[in-house]
Parts: structure tokens; sequence; C-alpha cells
């Protein structure tokens, strides 16, 4: 994979079905964004990334028979957004949309099929959209991944063998899905997520996870099998881990920076393999930053939400709404610059960004 001149990362957009519960309404917003991004068309292959880090779809809140339809739905309640990134990839972006838990159902073949159908309708085989159902690895440059892995309550015991090359494997949603549901769900995803994390290692599917799985998609994602089986070894919280969380919620206490922890975690493996990188990118906690690993030159960034659901600093639910985005850009010869920024709808700001 080439070096892009220019990486954009949006994240957690949670496009709905348009009803009361969408949690987008910044379509006006999002379409100005894409508009601006655009620019003069470019040839060259790779040279502009739109990275989309997950929860893109609200699936997980769309009522509909399939997947498929599921995105047909919210294709139709979002045409101006779905148009705008079809314009973007027009011009010469290429899209990498990764794979949240709000909208896991993309790892399923025909889902990732109708939803390039839609972003790249000129020519749907052009490779210019992407998706990625774990980790998008950009040499040097850029890891990233939506940071569900590392939450609690909403890791996957085994996401890549959900995605398996033929897609066939099932997908449980975890137990941050069932809150608020029926109760019996709730008690099987909270026995489930209990048993994964006492099970770990000695469980044989996960050790013949990490055997079969892991290896297959490693070339996939350009880092190494035995790579992929260390960070997937991180340790998402024990029970006790949990409460503790809970409790500083519920008593407004900052919560354990799991990402930024768990960024810190995979740049030191990947630098211990002479492999490490500019960013360091999550979504999932809807907060936007853009913090230094250490002493180093990497940063931990999260281009935070466009959504209604915004998060303080604490991780509660704070008023107003924002739209913010990274950036990476790779000059010529000179390591990347990373930084997170807000986008508005005034000339002052679009005066800033081409400057």
């Amino acid at each position: 994979m080439s070096r892009p001149r220019r990486i954009v990362l949006v994240s957690d957009l949670h496009l709905g079905a348009g009803d009361t519960g969408d949690p987008f309404r910044r379509d006006a917003d999002f379409v100005d964004f894409c508009r601006h991004l655009a620019g003069p068309p470019v040839a060259e292959r790779g040279a502009r990334r739109l990275v989309v880090l997950g929860d893109f779809l609200e699936l997980l809140g769309v009522r509909a028979p399939t997947a498929v339809e599921g995105v047909d739905r919210i294709a139709d309640a979002h045409q101006d957004v779905f148009g705008a990134l079809a314009g973007l990839v027009g011009t010469g972006w290429d899209i990498d949309v990764v794979t949240g838990n709000h909208d896991v159902e993309l790892l399923r073949p025909e889902v990732r099929h109708r939803l390039r159908a839609l972003l790249d309708p000129g020519q749907p085989g052009s490779g210019r959209v992407g998706f990625h159902p774990w980790i998008l690895h950009v040499p040097g440059v850029l890891y990233a991944e939506h940071g569900h892995q590392y939450h609690d309550i909403n890791w996957f015991p085994a996401m890549a063998w959900a995605a398996g090359r033929d897609g066939a494997g099932e997908v449980r949603h975890p137990l941050g899905a069932k809150l608020g549901g029926p109760r019996p769900a709730l008690a099987g995803a909270l026995v489930r997520n209990a048993a994964g994390r006492l099970l770990g290692t000695s469980d044989p599917r996960r050790r013949q996870y990490r055997r079969t799985a892991l290896a297959a998609i490693a070339p996939d994602i350009g880092l190494g099998a035995g790579t992929l089986r260390r960070i997937d070894r991180l340790p998402r919280a024990s029970t006790a881990a949990t409460v503790y969380r809970m409790a500083a919620l519920a008593g407004r206490r900052p919560p354990a920076p799991y990402l930024y922890r768990a960024a810190t975690r995979i740049d030191r493996i990947l630098r211990e393999r002479g492999a490490g990188c500019a960013a360091y990118a999550f979504g999932h906690s809807h907060v936007a930053e853009c913090l230094p690993l250490g002493d180093g030159p990497a940063r931990y960034v999260n281009p935070g939400t466009w959504c209604r659901h915004v998060r303080g600093p604490l991780g509660h639910a704070c008023d107003g709404e924002q739209a913010t985005y990274a950036v990476i850009d790779c000059p010529e010869a000179a390591p990347p610059v990373v930084s997170v920024r807000p986008w508005r709808r005034c000339e002052e700001m679009v005066a800033t960004e081409q400057g």
C-alpha cells in the first residue's frame, strides 16, 4: 500500500433510518464537509483517503428484515450524505470503512457489496471503497480500529472469525448491545461476556481462532500473525474493573482511559517489530482527542463524532452537538503531521482549512 498524501478520519456517524431515533441530524454539514474535501480531481490511487472509523451506520437500531434492507433504509433517509460520499470517490478519493460494533453486519459480503454500490455507483468494482473488519494499517503512518475491542461490554471474542473469508461465521452482538433489551437476552449476554473473560487462552476455540483466523487475515492487514495474536491478547477488563468503571461514571469521576492505554500498548508491540506508526486512531468513545504517546513522536487520535450522542471528558453526555475529524498529512521526506479539527459551516473555517 503506497503512502497517501492525506488521510482524513471521521467516526461514529451513526446514520439511522431518518426516524425520531436517528442519531444523525447533520446532513447539510456533512455534505459541505465532503464538498470541501473533494478539491480538484486526482488520478493517483490512494493519494487521498477518507477513513470512516466504525459505526458509520446505525444498523443496530434499524428495524429491517435483513441487514441489506437496513442499509437501503439508511441510504434513503440520508440520500445527500451518500451522494456527497460518492462525489468524493468520483474526484479520486478512496474510502475505507472500518467495522464498528453498531454496524458489525458489514462483516457480511452481501452487506458490503450493497454499501460499495451506493458509495461508488459509477464503478463499484474500482477498488476505491475498501472494508476492514478489524484493523486498518498504513505502514509507518496509521494503525486504526474502531475501539470497541477494548471496551469491556462491547468486545467481540472472535472478531476476525466472524468476518471469515466466506462470511459464514455467526455474528453475536456483545453485552453492550443488550442493555435496555429483554432480560433473557441481557442475561445470556452477561454469561457469555463473563465466560469469555474467564476462559481466555484456555478455551480451545480461542487457541484455534488465534492459529487460523488471525493468520488468514494478517496478509490483508499488513502485520504478522504473531503481532495480531499479541494485540488480540491485550486485556479487555476484569469484572471488577467493569464495576469500578460504572461506579466512576455514576460518581462523575474520570473513567479509565482504555483507548489511550490500548494505543500505548499497540504502539509498543509495533515498535518492537520495527513497525511503529505516526498515529494510532480509535473511535467508539465519541470524545475527540489528539494526545502524544509517551515521549515519542506517535500520537493517539480520536476523530470524535458527528451524531447527537456527544460525550464530554468524563464520558457523560453533554449539551449540544459537535462535528470533528482528524487529519494526517504526509509531506514528502518528512514525518506525518496529525491533528483533530472541528468542522464549522462558515467562510472563516474554510479559509483556515485551505490555508
